[in-house]
């Protein structure tokens, strides 16, 4: 950035003339939406994973009332692996994006999370549970917006800025002979 006067000049001197002080608000506003949505996503899944993974399939049956019993048509290694599988969205949607490491994996864990909840929904209505299906559209929902949003607007990935190194090649050393490509300052 320039030092200088800038009075008069706009927001838009500032930040760069392709980029509006209301559109980097807008993709603000939606990266917060998308961490809330995201941590309620995960905070559903640790809890219905620890259930799944440490709870015996005829308590589990019982634990719910009527909206549970979908429990029994499903064997312990199957719930099991459910409960694996919400606890790596769970993971996957919070944990890559806050430390900085493969924040791809946030849109890829979301879309899993997309399939998960398509499958419970198509379960819920293959046993007639139309009285359930509710909070599975609603998270089926959810996942979808943050797949959308990490996918596309507020993505993680930006393109890197364009650094330029002073150091340069010299096709001959002194003397006359070549100098192997290296990079000199």
């Amino acid at each position: 950035m320039r030092t200088g006067d800038v009075r008069g000049k706009g927001i838009g001197y500032l930040i760069g003339a392709d980029t509006s002080f209301k559109e980097i608000l807008m993709k603000r506003k939606l990266n917060v939406a998308l961490w809330i949505v995201a941590g309620i996503l995960a905070v559903v899944f640790l809890i219905a994973s620890s259930t799944k993974l440490f709870v015996p399939k005829e308590k589990l049956a019982g634990m719910g009332g009527a909206a549970s019993r979908w429990v029994e048509d499903f064997s312990p290694g199957a719930l099991r692996a459910i409960g694996a599988l919400e606890f790596l969205a769970a993971v996957g949607l919070i944990v890559p994006a806050a430390l900085g490491i493969a924040p791809v994996l946030v849109p890829l864990a979301a879309t899993g999370a997309v399939l998960l909840f398509t499958g419970a929904v198509i379960m819920r209505l293959r046993r007639g549970e139309r009285a359930t299906i509710i909070a599975d559209l609603v998270y089926l929902a959810m996942a979808a917006f943050v797949a959308w949003g990490r996918f596309g607007p507020g993505s993680f990935t930006r393109p890197a800025p364009r650094v330029f190194n002073r150091a340069r090649p010299r096709p001959m050393a002194q003397g006359g002979l070549p100098d192997r490509g290296r990079l000199v300052p």
